[in-house]
This record gives structure tokens, C-alpha cells and sequence, in this order.
């Protein structure tokens, strides 16, 4: 959640390259929504290019990255999930800063 000037609060959803730290895709929404991250996984992969390895996504355990809808998308294997400090010893907390 970020707080704008007015007082009001907007949600800010990215998806960032982990390597380049380049944005892929970003949306913000008045309120929290769970389907964006498909919306955005979507719309990132779509600058893979044909050929191109199945994508990581590297995330924590919250309910955006983690809901029947990106799991449907890791179940078709569009991408591959792998969770900080659950699966791997590092940590995505530099994205979230």
C-alpha cells in the first residue's frame, strides 16, 4: 500500500526482473486484488520472445503470488515458483523494498 499526498492509498503491483531489476509489468489498484499478479505474470511473459525457458517466479507466500490462479498457471506450465526462505535461502526483500 502506498499513501498518496491526498491521504488516500493506492496498491502497487510489479513484476521486476530479479536479475536486471528491470520492471516487466506493473498496475496499481484502488484496492488489494489477488488476480492482478496473473494479469501481470501474463502481460511480463509476454516480452519472453518464442524459445525462451519456462520463466521463475521468485516470491514470498502471500495470497497475490500464492491463489488458484497463478498456481493454474504454474500447473500448465507457463512458469515455476519458488519461494525465499521456504525452498531457496535467499530472499526477494530487495524487490519489496
Amino acid at each position: 500500500m502506498i499513501r498518496l499526498v491526498d491521504g488516500t492509498r493506492v496498491c502497487l503491483h510489479a513484476v521486476v526482473d530479479n536479475f536486471s531489476r528491470r520492471i516487466l509489468a506493473w498496475q496499481v489498484n484502488e484496492e488489494f486484488e489477488a488476480w492482478t499478479s496473473v494479469n501481470l505474470l501474463v502481460a511480463a511473459g509476454r516480452g519472453l520472445g518464442a524459445g525462451a525457458r519456462i520463466p521463475t517466479l521468485l516470491a514470498d507466500a502471500g495470497v497475490e503470488n500464492r491463489n488458484r490462479s497463478v498456481d493454474r498457471l504454474i500447473e500448465a506450465g507457463h512458469l515455476k515458483r519458488v519461494l525465499p526462505r521456504t525452498e531457496i535461502s535467499l530472499s526477494n526483500s530487495l524487490i519489496e523494498a
